[in-house]
């Protein structure tokens, strides 16, 4: 897996998780692992813009700090 395809699939699942969580009140996922992908997923972002810049909708997650959207 490339980092370009390691960071597009921490933000689907971060994205896919926190509107389960925020929207249909639910949780498919412990926290600990959420954690752990926003985590990792802000870490890609910052070690590598310009992976991150080529994923579609990286804008969404530009300022993000792990607390959701």
């Amino acid at each position: 897996m490339t980092i370009a395809e390691k960071i597009r699939q921490r933000m689907l699942q971060v994205f896919v998780h926190s509107y389960i969580y925020y929207e249909l009140n639910d949780n498919e996922v412990p926290d600990a692992k959420y954690d752990k992908w926003s985590h990792e997923l802000i870490e890609l972002r910052d070690k590598y813009p310009d992976e991150f810049k080529k994923i579609r909708h990286h804008e969404l997650f530009e300022d993000f700090t792990g607390s959701g959207f």
